[in-house]
């Protein structure tokens, strides 16, 4: 379980908390709220990358009851997908889903293995001699979530991954992040500012404004039973809450 408990940053202009939340094992849990309310922020200090104007930091991350505050993203196994999808330019679509385990002791067996079964989950066959120039949005993403699971990482954090998508591509990959959380009983941490994602995919949500979460619960609890004068107009309007 990832525990965030009493977790405040301060930045220049900003401050972040106190955060307490918690996700379950197995569970989907969605953060929404507008532009600039702190999420992304959130969802980076949980994968241990604090920003260079970092004035304050109290509180603690765990997981599984073990403090994760202060080490290195690297050792988290924790798998982090921005809405740009953060492929390597450079390397060809088979070189970006392998790059991530030449830093990690796997035997070279089972990264085949695992290699193979995200290629035929993911449906990208086709594509592992492309370049990321050459892919479609939803492909950029069936990338970027190859290459995260490959590593089989206790927590998936998604930052607005359907953000940048069009219409078709943003129900293909939501479709998709359902069937892995429903199939493979991932727990997945992801950032949104559309209420429509968060009907669609989570199981609970945490609402955030100006650095402070104003509202946790079950999906069905937060929009039958706001909390806010903030929700209910989110909620009144077209379900994204991009701008406050």
């Amino acid at each position: 379980m990832l525990e965030i408990s009493g977790l405040f940053l301060k930045l220049p202009g900003f401050t972040l908390g106190p955060i307490d939340l918690f996700v379950k094992e197995g569970e989907f849990l969605c953060i929404v709220g507008p532009t600039g309310s702190g999420k992304s922020l959130l969802l980076e200090a949980v994968a241990g990358l604090f920003p260079e104007n970092l004035m304050e930091l109290k509180g603690r991350v765990l997981w599984n009851k073990k403090d994760f505050t202060f080490m290195p993203p690297e050792k988290r196994n924790f798998g982090l997908v921005y809405q740009d999808s953060g492929l390597f330019p450079h390397l060809k679509v088979k070189e970006n889903i392998l790059f991530g385990t030449r830093f990690r002791k796997i035997p070279q067996d089972t990264v085949k293995k695992r290699f193979n079964l995200v290629v035929e989950r993911f449906k990208i066959s086709p594509i592992l001699e492309k370049f990321p120039a050459h892919l479609s949005g939803g492909e950029l993403q069936r990338v970027a979530l190859a290459r995260v699971l490959i590593l089989e990482p206790r927590l998936i954090l998604l930052d607005e991954p359907l953000s940048a998508l069009d219409s078709v591509f943003k129900r293909e990959i939501a479709k998709l992040l359902y069937e892995l959380h429903r199939d493979l009983a991932l727990t997945m941490l992801m950032v949104t500012h559309d209420f429509s994602e968060v009907r669609a995919l989570a199981q609970r949500v945490a609402v955030m404004n100006k650095g402070r979460l104003v509202q946790i619960g079950a999906v069905k609890e937060i929009f039958e039973s706001p909390k806010s004068q903030f929700i209910k107009r989110a909620l009144d309007g077209c379900l994204d809450i991009g701008q406050n």
